[in-house]
């Protein structure tokens, strides 16, 4: 269940969720954030029509549209250039494999630090999505977490690799096959 509350003096709004930490909104802030909830992407790219919920995001997408010489910041190691200094610093780091952030719970470690942050918030969220199947007994933080479990159960494997015919149950295990095994960029694929 969430709280939002107008406190009027300072024109905020304050959002709590149970079994979570208390989140202080202004007050266009919370109308993007409530837009997270309704599944609602008002704003488009007129490239590619990949839609968002907040206009910043929309105007940091569209740099993805730009030549690599526009971008400031240039790997001199790969073809990879940024619009920001601390993603150029990420990508060098993943160069160098550094992974400065590390997770109080249970030590993984990450190179971006929204990353490490997300991974442990996941730690501190309630398990609420449980699987039904009888002797499996996992629970998840979040549905899509049990949705993609539940393709171990229904032994569903709708990617392919298009190299060696490999198949796997998502396309993050797809991309990582790819990589390891193939040595390369993984080829957009539809499942």
């Amino acid at each position: 269940m969430r709280l939002y509350i107008l406190l009027p003096s300072w024109w905020l709004y304050v959002g709590h969720e149970v079994a979570s930490a208390l989140q202080v909104y202004l007050r266009p802030n919370l109308r993007a954030h409530l837009l997270t909830h309704s599944g609602k992407r008002p704003y488009h790219c007129v490239v590619c029509s990949k839609a968002f919920t907040t206009k910043w995001n929309l105007k940091l997408h569209r740099w993805t549209h730009v030549s690599r010489s526009a971008k400031p910041y240039k790997c001199g190691l790969c073809k990879g250039a940024f619009i920001r200094h601390t993603e150029y610093v990420s990508h060098m780091n993943a160069h160098k494999s550094v992974r400065p952030y590390t997770c109080k719970y249970c030590g993984c470690q990450f190179i971006r630090k929204y990353n490490c942050q997300r991974h442990v918030r996941e730690h501190e969220m309630a398990k609420k999505f449980a699987c039904k199947v009888p002797e499996c007994g996992k629970t998840f933080h979040r549905s899509y977490y049990l949705s993609e479990h539940m393709k171990v159960h229904s032994g569903a494997r709708p990617f392919s690799c298009n190299i060696c015919g490999k198949t796997s149950s998502n396309k993050s295990n797809h991309n990582k096959h790819v990589k390891i095994h193939h040595a390369r960029e993984p080829i957009a694929t539809e499942a």
